[in-house]
């Protein structure tokens, strides 16, 4: 399978053979459970953003081949400060990222003194980078890119309490984890973190398993993310 150096390389002679960007596609795109290249071109051309508290939007993002339209990546945000952002996501896109002090101390940079900053009353931590100004750019860009028309709604969720409050909120593609199965068809059950030994095997951070449900081919769930990703019934069945 090429690696994403190689790819890169076919692009760029590509380009300079003068085929379109957009005609080159990852061979990682076959190996999608349920791939239906139809259904991947309608995806392609529908522009969606994908937003989430977590990496999970970077890891669709990149399985799909897709250009990214969210600011929300390589970033990551608690639950009370994520749900404040979905509860009005279109005026969160139109403030600025202020950076904020991570109080935690210098010496564990690269563990939790992460890079942090605020969008209105929501705080976000950039885990993937060293310095503020660049998680920033990242973020400006993603939300000029940002579809308003056409996105989707991701949460890893912690408590019955914000199960809930998601769940009630009026966002028309949503979709939830967690480890209950409170009954609520906004949210995709993953009982395997109630296993001692799941929690273990994932650094007792349920967002490390959840990240993975972006990704089908490990075997955790099976999610039919060509049908999440066009809004069509059925994405959520366990094969």
């Amino acid at each position: 399978m090429f690696d994403d150096k190689v790819l890169k390389q076919v692009i760029d002679e590509a380009v300079a053979m003068d085929i379109p960007r957009e005609m080159i596609l990852p061979l990682r795109i076959f190996w999608i459970p349920f791939f239906d290249f139809n259904e991947y071109i309608e995806i392609k051309k529908s522009n969606v953003s994908i937003i989430s508290d977590y990496c999970f939007a970077g890891y669709l993002y990149h399985k799909f081949g897709m250009k990214f339209t969210s600011p929300t990546i390589n970033m990551f945000s608690d639950n009370d400060n994520y749900y404040r952002f979905i509860s009005d996501i279109e005026g969160h896109m139109k403030l600025p990222m202020i950076e904020v002090e991570n109080t935690v101390n210098e010496t564990y940079r690269g563990m939790f003194a992460y890079p942090r900053g605020r969008v209105g009353d929501s705080e976000w931590e950039f885990n993937h980078d060293e310095l503020f100004e660049t998680a920033a750019a990242r973020w400006k860009r993603g939300a000029e890119r940002f579809n308003p028309s056409n996105f989707i709604v991701t949460m890893t969720i912690r408590s019955d309490e914000m199960a809930y409050k998601f769940h009630e909120l009026p966002i028309e593609h949503k979709m939830g984890f967690y480890w209950k199965d409170l009954g609520l068809d906004s949210i995709i059950c993953m009982p395997e973190w109630n296993s001692p030994k799941c929690r273990a095997k994932f650094g007792y951070d349920f967002a490390v398993l959840t990240n993975r449900a972006a990704d089908e081919t490990n075997g955790i769930r099976a999610i039919n993310w060509m049908k999440a990703l066009l809004h069509k019934e059925g994405y959520n069945r366990v094969q």
